[in-house]
């Protein structure tokens, strides 16, 4: 039930961040060079490209010892990896596209080998008001890990491939700070995902509880006044956690995929 308490508290936040805003809302209406700038702007159309630089660590877990002989879910976490995220997104008025992706390698002291996770999700997006909007995405999660042991003198790898996918439901928040550009800013999104992976049981592990948060502080400099062919601009750095709980995947255990850590990020709107 801890993912639970983690949902019902981030809502509250942006809820809370959200509705104060409401009463300064005619006071950062003709601020031209807000936080806002990358959302909305005087073109029908605009074309977002973004980076962002996530400093994370992954909590896994490996079913087995080795392959001969079954053992309980042992937990992992990996080293510190940097995982670079690459974002596409065309906005129109209040309504929005994204897509970003991302591909990376960890490393963890206490299971055999590296393992490769990559990750695509597209969201489309409207905003309600300007510190407020809902979003709707599909996601796709693959993880690729090679097992190397040995059986009877001789060396083996085992490559064992998953593939995780679903619908998500979320909202962003943001928020200004002043009048200088400074905002805070969240992303939530719940989704209850499938799987071509089999437990135990042999039965697919379905019903799989994923979330994935941001919050942070964002800078939206007057580089757009130097720059022409930019429409805005958007600096930001936070804090990011992502989840994944499989439901009886090894003798009635539950796993868990549990990522999070620090990001630094830039938005160029065109």
């Amino acid at each position: 039930m801890k993912y639970i308490a983690s949902i019902i508290t981030m809502i509250f936040v942006v809820c809370f961040l959200s509705v104060g805003n409401v009463a300064i809302a005619q006071e950062q209406k003709s601020q031209e060079d807000s936080i806002f700038n990358s959302a909305k702007s005087s073109k029908d159309w605009n074309v977002m490209v973004g980076y962002k630089g996530w400093f994370n660590k992954w909590q896994t877990f490996s079913l087995y010892d080795n392959l001969t002989e079954p053992s309980e879910t042992i937990s992992s976490v990996s080293d510190t990896e940097l995982t670079n995220i690459l974002v596409l997104g065309f906005s129109n008025k209040n309504s929005f596209i994204s897509f970003s992706y991302m591909k990376t390698t960890y490393s963890f002291p206490n299971l055999s080998d590296k393992m490769d996770r990559q990750e695509g999700d597209m969201s489309l997006g409207y905003y309600i008001n300007r510190y407020f909007g809902i979003t709707a995405g599909l996601k796709i999660l693959s993880l690729e890990q090679k097992i190397k042991f040995s059986l009877y003198d001789y060396d083996y790898t085992y490559n064992l491939d998953q593939t995780f996918w679903g619908s998500t439901l979320g909202f962003v928040g943001l928020v200004p700070i002043g009048k200088k550009g400074f905002g805070f800013y969240n992303t939530f999104s719940y989704g209850v995902f499938l799987s071509d992976w089999y437990s135990d049981t042999a039965t697919p592990v379905a019903n799989s509880p994923y979330y994935v948060g941001e919050l942070g502080i964002s800078y939206s400099p007057r580089i757009q006044k130097h720059v022409k062919f930019l429409n805005s601009a958007n600096v930001y750095a936070g804090y990011r956690f992502q989840n994944m709980y499989l439901k009886d995947i090894f003798k009635n255990e539950d796993g868990k995929y549990s990522t999070d850590g620090f990001v630094l990020g830039v938005n160029l709107s065109f």
